[in-house]
C-alpha cells in the first residue's frame, strides 16, 4: 500500500524483507447475493521483514504469514471494478 510505505518515510523508516508473492489464482461465480458477477480466490503469502529506523535499528518485526483473500468483482460499462475483498476463513 502506497500510503503505508509514504508513512514510512515521513517517519525516516523503512522496510526491509517482506517481500510478498501470491499463488495462481482461482475466479468462480460469485453468490448471488453478493450482487458481483466473479470472486477470484487469491493465497497472499508475506515472508518476514521488519521495520528499520534511518540507523538501522529495528522497530518491529514481521512474521511470515500467509492469507486467503476473496476478491468480488463486477464488470461496469468497460471495466471490472472490486465490489470488495474479503478474508476467507
Amino acid at each position: 500500500n502506497g500510503e503505508v510505505i509514504r508513512a514510512y518515510k515521513r517517519a525516516h523508516q523503512h522496510v526491509v524483507g517482506a517481500r510478498e508473492t501470491a499463488d495462481a489464482p482461482t475466479v468462480v461465480r460469485a453468490p448471488g447475493t453478493s450482487g458481483a458477477g466473479w470472486v477470484i480466490q487469491v493465497k497472499l503469502h508475506v515472508q518476514a521483514g521488519k521495520i528499520v529506523d534511518s540507523g538501522g535499528k529495528a522497530l518491529q518485526l514481521q512474521q511470515v504469514s500467509s492469507q486467503l483473500v476473496n476478491l468480488y468483482l463486477k464488470w461496469e460499462t468497460r471495466m471490472w471494478r472490486v465490489q470488495q475483498d474479503v478474508l476467507a476463513q
